[in-house]
């Protein structure tokens, strides 16, 4: 994956955390953009260099979200 490629984010899963607790930046199900930097991931204190897509769609929000729920589409 990298800067430009246009991705999708996986669709929503009955074990996600629901919609209300989960920050809005991170609600991506279902969308698409192009990505615009990749950074690094963090899950309960640990970090993942690289791991960390940060995508926009077409309305203009930021999406942020780990590089294993997204699928690249194009690129």
């Amino acid at each position: 994956m990298k800067i430009g490629d246009l991705v999708q984010y996986r669709g929503r899963l009955s074990s996600d955390p629901e919609v209300l607790d989960v920050k809005e930046h991170l609600r991506g199900w279902d969308k698409t953009g192009i990505v615009i930097s990749i950074g690094i991931w963090s899950r309960e204190g640990k970090y993942y260099p690289g791991e960390g897509i940060t995508y926009m769609e077409s309305s203009g929000n930021i999406t942020e979200a780990h590089i294993e729920d997204l699928k690249i589409i194009g690129s």
